[in-house]
This record gives structure tokens, C-alpha cells and sequence, in this order.
């Protein structure tokens, strides 16, 4: 474990430049001298003046018309200990333990934060889990209970809750110390509910349930927060959505809470440093740098709530970063329509805007912040969703409510194909003969970002498959986050993505739970769509590391009105080698399997693919040895899945076409 440890150390070092080696050279000492000076209780104290703030929340009507009950409910919950993590219920207690982990019930020590080794889940359990635990949605929902129902007992329940974690979490001690980001997030819930408690009016009707000494305290650990967030920004490699995330926080908590000497400072910096990291984010034809929808998601949901929290405060984005939102959300649009929203790439879970998620729901989280971006442009009708009615209030006559996957694309035509070069990803959209919608997404992009790639996927020339609005072929999903996890690394691998695996090895190489050391680089050859006729053609280099390096190009054909799709997977190479291709299917669909194709159903659909000659094919169905079958739809949760493998062990060039034919049961 100890040799594992240097080698991830000194891998992560080879990922810095100079600059980021010297940052974390200064920001470590800087660390070490101020956990001597706690533990010998000479920390300077933070304490600041409590001024009256004049800050406006993000709307100036709550919503009046949505279901109370809900709300109840959630806080009734809380109020058992009953809270909701990552989808799973936890019974913790009331207060919480908050420095246990929920799921492995370990404790952790008030050790120093910065300095704490969360990396061994043997010691810290789930530091997913715990962490989701304190960001504090549950202090929204006692918020958004206060403004339906006007109980005391909301507010004796939020204070409470609150009192205990800033008594079990004192600064800069414990796991809930240790990164700006989680900081962040705990602060703008933390803004979220200042507001739904309106305690910015003196005359606010929660302030006469609520002590002085509480509300001082309250505010004093925020500034706390806030100030750990402006020394603590994440930079060099670690520089991707946590510093947007981070910057969120800070610029949350200096619109909030508007009369902190510091403000003059933070709110202009955060902003301008929102913006830069937007557009660095967020590739001017609306993917995401990260190659990772779900993280580009969460990006355009914190973007749009900075936005309308300064809008109401006088504090507006540059129309650069207004445009490239809304490409941003125009490409969720496409990519999530007739099926929803592919899992490519790293998810983590989470919901920045804790705004109407207070339960298990099944409301689809991407169709949700397109009926927020439409609403806040005025493009469509008010949908009954209970996010969007927090953000823009729901007295309105005209409703409907959001669909999970029917997103209007507004173009008419039966055929519809789009290549986004900035991220490399082709979005098909068509009908069968039968009238079925398909919807195919291709992946040509990069492994990620920046030098580690942290959140990025082994998943180069792969293919994503819906048939009728249902998923078909999917990205097997995340499952794990837990570093020396055998899990972590099967589920990003290029085996568990439908893509081909060359002598049993990714396409990139992996240097630990959030880093890759070797990065395959795909890129776009050929792309035709005239008539409807789909000709696309990419390739990439991972495997040219090998001694006999293979070039993998991968060529899909797809005629009009035809419901039979060629893929031609051409190796160029001189010696023997090992090929297998993956095709994960969801798990709705049945398998059976024959010498030389298999046949897929579901309902009365169907889709028949025919192997290349000279290859021999398995099913996996909920393998324990990393050989696949799973689907993971979110962190530590996965069901049993087929897996279709098909293998060959050829010389030389050659090529090998699979044909997957759409239709209907007879």
C-alpha cells in the first residue's frame, strides 16, 4: 500500500509544471504552520463585525402552488435522521455525527483538514457519502419548508442542525476542512437558505425564532468558509470544475452576505474568474473540455443560479459567457433528446442547486435545467417542475410539465446529424422505416482535461445507442470513486465502453482513481450527411505505444431510410494481436446469442447485430471478476447488464465490419 502511495505521488507530480510544484510547495507550508499554531491554540480568530446586508435573493416571489406535502415530508425526515445521499436513504441520527461516514459508519479524527489523507477507504470509508452529507442540502429543504408552511419548528429543526455542525466542526478540523469545493457547495446551500429565510430584512419573520447568538455564529463560520475557498483555490492540474465550483462559492457568498469588508474584493475577483473559467470549460460549440456531461452539467446549473443571483443584485455576467451558456445548454438539448443524456464520462451525483430535489424523484435533472435556461429566456411556457418554480416563482396560468426525454429540438426534418468538432462528438437523430426515433452519439474527443484528465474515460471511437426513446448501447456509467478500487478503474476502462480493446489493454493508461498518465487523442477523418446518408470516419493513437503500434479507425455508415448501420473498424498494424469489441446494452433489453450475431429485444423492438467474420463472441451478465455486465446509473449502485464481447486474434491489417439491424418483433 505504502509503494502504491509513492508511485501515485510521484505520477501526480509528473502531471505539474513548475508553477503548480511551487503553488503546492508554498500552500503545504503554509498548511503545516498553521496546523502548529492549532494545536497550540494560537489560530487567529476570525471573528467580524455583524453589519446588516442588503442583498437580494435570486427571485422576488416564492412559489405558492407547488405540492407542500413534499415538503413536510423531507423535513419530517431530517427530523427522524433519515437524510437522502447520492440516491440512497441514511439513517444517521438528529443531530448527525457529522465527521461519520454514513454508508461505512467509520469516524473520522478532528485532525487538521488540509493536511488529511482521505485516500484510504479502509480508514475513511466513503468520503462520497460524507461529504454529501455536509453540504447541507437538508438545510435547503428546512429553508423551502419555512416559506410553505411558516412552522416554528422548521427553523428550531434548521437551527439545530446547524449549531451542531459548526460545534463538531470547528474551523479548518476535519474531512469537512479539506476541500474548497466541498466548502464551496456547503456555503451556497448555506446562501440558499439565508435567503429562503430572508434574513437580510430585519423585519424578516424567521429572525423572531431565531437567536442573535445563533445567527452570529452562523454568519461568522460562512465568512469562514468564504475566506478558506480565496486562499485555498484549486490551480495548475486540479484547475477544472472544482475551481469553477470554488469560484461559484465565493462569488455566492459575496453577493449574500454583501456588507464583509472583504466583498470589495472577492465579488469582482470571483466574478471575472467565473468567466474566464467558463469559457475555458466549455468549448465555443457547447461541449464540455472535461468530456463529462454530467460535470457539464452541474457547471451550467451553478453558471445560470451566479446569474440570476447578480441579476437581482445588480452584478451582471459578460454577454461572452451569456452566449456560451447558451450553447452549452443547446448541446445538453440535442445530445439529451429521444432518450436522455448519455453517461459518458465521470458523475458524481451531485446537485449544486439543492433547489427541488428533496427526495428520490424521478425527475430527469437535464431536462430540468433546459425548462430553467428556457424560462429564463422566456422561450417557452412555465413547466411544473419544483426546481424551476424556486428559481423563477410558479404563479403562472400556462403549465406543463417536464418531460424526461421528449426535449423539443425544433427542426422538423426526419434526419438529423450534427458534428461538434471542439468536443468530437457526432449526434445523430433519425426514424426507422417503422417510425421509431434512434438516436447515436459518437465519441472522437479528447480523454479529458488538463494534464491528469481526472473526470475522462478510456472511451475513444465509442458508441452510444438509443432505439425508440429507450437506451440500446450505453456508457456502463461511473459506479466508483474510491481510490485502489479494482471498480473504479473497469468502469472507465476501454473494455467496459462500446469501443475496441487491443491486446487487453486501454487506450490511455491510468495513473490513479482521478489521473491518467498516457492520453489517447482521437481525431475526426471524414464526415458526410448529404441526403440524409451518414459517412463518418475518426481515429485515434493509443495504441500506438505498443511495440507494434495499431492505428484504430472506426468508420460508420448509415444509408437514408435505412435501418441497417454499418461499422467498419479498420487496425493498422504489421503483427499478431488480440482485438475485442465491447457492446454494452442496457438492462431493459434481452440477449440471445448465436455463432455469429445476437439478437437484442425489448417489447416488440428488436436490433440484430452480425459479428465480422473470424471472431467468437461471449455474454456477461453481473460478472464479480472485472469481466463486466454491470450498469452503474449512479455512484455505488449497479444492476446486472448483458455485456456482448467479441473477440479475434488476427495478423496485420485488416478490417472488420459489425452490421446492427433496427426493427420490429414478428
Amino acid at each position: 500500500m505504502k509503494d502504491s502511495a509513492v508511485i501515485w505521488k510521484l505520477r501526480r507530480l509528473a502531471a505539474m509544471d513548475s508553477s503548480e510544484i511551487a503553488w503546492r510547495l508554498r500552500t503545504t507550508t503554509a498548511n503545516v504552520w498553521e496546523a502548529n499554531l492549532l494545536k497550540l491554540n494560537m489560530m487567529p480568530t476570525q471573528d467580524i463585525p455583524m453589519k446588516q446586508h442588503s442583498a437580494n435573493p435570486w427571485t422576488r416571489r416564492w412559489p405558492r402552488l407547488i405540492d407542500t406535502k413534499v415538503y413536510a415530508s423531507a423535513e419530517a425526515q431530517i427530523t427522524n435522521g433519515q437524510f437522502l445521499l447520492l440516491g440512497e436513504t441514511f439513517d444517521v441520527g438528529f443531530p448527525p455525527t457529522w465527521n461519520k461516514d454514513p454508508s461505512s459508519q467509520k469516524t473520522l479524527d478532528l485532525e487538521f483538514g488540509p493536511l488529511m489523507n482521505l485516500r484510504q477507504p479502509a480508514r475513511v470509508g466513503s468520503i462520497k457519502h460524507l461529504w454529501e452529507l455536509n453540504r447541507h442540502a437538508s438545510v435547503v429543504v428546512l429553508g423551502q419548508s419555512w416559506v410553505l408552511h411558516r412552522k416554528p419548528q422548521s427553523l428550531e429543526t434548521l437551527q439545530t442542525l446547524l449549531s451542531s455542525w459548526i460545534e463538531q466542526c470547528p474551523r479548518m478540523c476535519g474531512a469537512n476542512w479539506h476541500s474548497a469545493l466541498e466548502v464551496a457547495l456547503r456555503l451556497i446551500n448555506w446562501s440558499t437558505a439565508w435567503h429562503l429565510l430572508e434574513l437580510n430584512d430585519p423585519a424578516s419573520p424567521a429572525r423572531s425564532y431565531l437567536s442573535e447568538s445563533f445567527l452570529q455564529s452562523w454568519e461568522r463560520s460562512a465568512f469562514q468558509h468564504a475566506k478558506f475557498i480565496y486562499k485555498n483555490l484549486s490551480q495548475g492540474s486540479s484547475a477544472n470544475n472544482h475551481l469553477f465550483g470554488e469560484l461559484a462559492g465565493l462569488f455566492v457568498a459575496s453577493l449574500t452576505w454583501s456588507s464583509w469588508g472583504e466583498v470589495a474584493d472577492w465579488k469582482p475577483f470571483s466574478l471575472s474568474q467565473l468567466e474566464v473559467q467558463f469559457l475555458l470549460q466549455i468549448e465555443p460549440d457547447g461541449t464540455g473540455v472535461e468530456q463529462a456531461f454530467w460535470y457539464q452539467y452541474e457547471m451550467c446549473d451553478l453558471m445560470l443560479f451566479c446569474i440570476l443571483l447578480g441579476r437581482t443584485n445588480q452584478t451582471f455576467f459578460d454577454r461572452q459567457c451569456l452566449e456560451r451558456l447558451r450553447l452549452s445548454v443547446k448541446f445538453l438539448r440535442v445530445a439529451h433528446a429521444q432518450g436522455g443524456l448519455p453517461m459518458i464520462g465521470d458523475s458524481d451525483d451531485a446537485h449544486p442547486i439543492a433547489l427541488g430535489f428533496v427526495q428520490s424523484n424521478d425527475n430527469d435533472p437535464i431536462a430540468t435545467l433546459i425548462a430553467c435556461y428556457d424560462r429564463f429566456n422566456r422561450t417557452t411556457a412555465i413547466a411544473s417542475d419544483p426546481k424551476l418554480c424556486w428559481l423563477f416563482g410558479d404563479r403562472q396560468t400556462e403549465k406543463h410539465p417536464v418531460d424526461s426525454h421528449e426535449v423539443v429540438l425544433n427542426d422538423d426534418k426526419k434526419n438529423r446529424m450534427q458534428w461538434f468538432d471542439k468536443g468530437g462528438y457526432l449526434v445523430v437523430h433519425r426514424k426507422t422505416s417503422e417510425g421509431r426515433a434512434v438516436k447515436l452519439i459518437a465519441d472522437a474527443g479528447s480523454l479529458g482535461y488538463l494534464s491528469i484528465a481526472a473526470h475522462g474515460h478510456a472511451d475513444a471511437l465509442s458508441l452510444n445507442l438509443h432505439y425508440g426513446a429507450i437506451p440500446l448501447f450505453v456508457d456502463p456509467g461511473t459506479f466508483s470513486y474510491k481510490p485502489n478500487d479494482p471498480w473504479r478503474d473497469w468502469f472507465r476502462s476501454t473494455r467496459a465502453h462500446n469501443t475496441v480493446c487491443i491486446d487487453g489493454l486501454d487506450q490511455s493508461i491510468i495513473g490513479g482513481p482521478f489521473m491518467w498518465t498516457k492520453h489517447a487523442k482521437a481525431r475526426l477523418e471524414q464526415f458526410e450527411s448529404a441526403r440524409g446518408n451518414l459517412l463518418w470516419s475518426a481515429s485515434h493513437n493509443g495504441y500506438g505505444r505498443l511495440q507494434d503500434p495499431v492505428t484504430h479507425r472506426r468508420t460508420i455508415e448509415w444509408s437514408a431510410m435505412s435501418d441497417e448501420l454499418f461499422i467498419h473498424d479498420d487496425f493498422v498494424c504489421e503483427s499478431t494481436h488480440h482485438y475485442e469489441w465491447t457492446w454494452q446494452c442496457h438492462p431493459s433489453w434481452q440477449c440471445t446469442l448465436s455463432d455469429d450475431s445476437i439478437q437484442i429485444t425489448h417489447a416488440q423492438m428488436q436490433a440484430v447485430i452480425r459479428f465480422p467474420s473470424g471472431t467468437r463472441s461471449s455474454l456477461y451478465v453481473g460478472q464479480v471478476d472485472c469481466q463486466g455486465g454491470w450498469y452503474s446509473v449512479n455512484l455505488g449502485t449497479r444492476v446486472p447488464a448483458p455485456r456482448i464481447a467479441v473477440e479475434a486474434t488476427l495478423a496485420g491489417s485488416w478490417r472488420a465490419t459489425t452490421v446492427i439491424q433496427l426493427g420490429s418483433l414478428k
